[in-house]
């Protein structure tokens, strides 16, 4: 008798969908595959900015967060080290893809 749980799957192909996202003037195309999501639950941590200013006297320095990603699992999602990748910001949403080449600020 077998366990279900440990059947394997036959990989289905994704299907892809074609997506516009719409924000402020610009349009952004992406890509969506139809597979199911893996959900990875990172902490922000808190990083301290110093004041670039040379004035007397000095500047306070700022909090800001910062997110760490690092893992074999980015790697099986296709970013590899040393490639770049394009972050696309909307409110409480970051979207991450990796970039063939280096696109200008």
């Amino acid at each position: 008798m077998s366990n279900p749980e440990n059947k394997t799957q036959k990989a289905k192909p994704a299907r892809v969908i074609k997506k516009i996202i719409t924000s402020r003037k610009d349009e952004v195309s992406t890509q969506i595959k139809t597979e199911e999501p893996k959900v990875r639950y990172l902490k922000l941590h808190p990083f301290i900015r110093e004041s670039s200013s040379k004035g007397f006297p000095k500047s306070p320095s700022t909090v800001v967060p910062e997110l760490r990603l690092c893992g074999n699992w980015l790697e099986e999602a296709g970013f590899l080290p040393c490639n770049y990748v394009s972050v696309t910001v909307m409110e409480e949403l970051l979207i991450i893809r990796s970039s063939k080449e280096q696109e200008s600020d």
